[in-house]
């Protein structure tokens, strides 16, 4: 709902009920998606500092919990933080999708993750990569391959009614027909 600081003291909570828990199956979902929450408002070194966290908890008992979709937040949020090859680091044997899905993300092949996010059937982490897609596609000069992929996500969390999301990708992408432009 744009409720930024909410979400923010809301990932914070979710930490330290982890961290409370000491049950990794809890505290690598609570870290993974409060970092993802963190990067994207604005508080880089907090979310870093979480996600550095997480990896030594992950490399301390790597059997400790099967990866889960929280893997993939925990990709995402590295790669926005420019940290991408830091999963590759743990040495994870291969397994589940979701797992396969963050290595891909963490090895920046976003197009092989969005299928096998698709294939999952979780159009919302599809989106996230697909956006993360498109600004490498930007920034390599493939506009049109970026609008691509950003029509997709827009698609998909407005299939999701995620209003807010679509509010900061507007911010940070503005549609042509929406913004004025050509």
């Amino acid at each position: 709902d744009g409720l930024v600081e909410e979400a923010v003291a809301s990932a914070r909570q979710q930490v330290e009920l982890g961290r409370a828990r000491r049950d990794d199956q809890m505290v690598l979902a609570a870290f993974a998606g409060a970092a993802w929450t963190l990067v994207r408002t604005g508080h880089e070194a907090e979310a870093g500092a979480l996600l550095d966290e997480f990896l030594e908890r992950r490399r301390e008992n790597p059997a400790g919990v099967t990866p889960g979709y929280w893997m993939v937040y925990a990709a995402l949020a590295l790669a926005r933080l420019g940290r991408r090859g830091a999963l590759a680091s743990l040495n994870e044997s291969s397994g589940p999708r979701f797992l396969a899905a963050a290595q891909a993300v963490d090895a920046g092949r976003f197009a092989e993750a969005a299928e096998l996010l698709r294939e999952i059937g979780v159009p919302q982490l599809e989106a996230e990569v697909l956006v993360l897609e498109a600004r490498e596609l930007a920034a390599g000069g493939d506009q049109p391959g970026a609008e691509a992929r950003l029509a997709r996500a827009r698609a998909l969390l407005e299939g999701l009614g995620a209003t807010a999301r679509l509010r900061e990708l507007d911010e940070a992408w503005p549609v042509p027909s929406r913004s004025g432009g050509t």
